[in-house]
């Protein structure tokens, strides 16, 4: 479920993102979807180790 509103947040080509708390990813991928370059981190490895490229 994403919960960012992405009208009030545009992202998109060009753009530079940092998902500090990114938990299973969903957010950095809908960012990366827009065609935004994401950096994404979580100091939950467990968190971190679920999520596919």
């Amino acid at each position: 479920m994403i919960t960012v509103d992405f009208t009030l947040f545009p992202v998109g080509p060009g753009d530079r993102v940092l998902d500090l708390g990114c938990g299973g990813g969903r957010h950095a991928f809908e960012v990366y979807r827009r065609g935004a370059d994401v950096v994404a981190f979580d100091q939950n490895v467990e968190d971190l180790a679920s999520v596919e490229t």
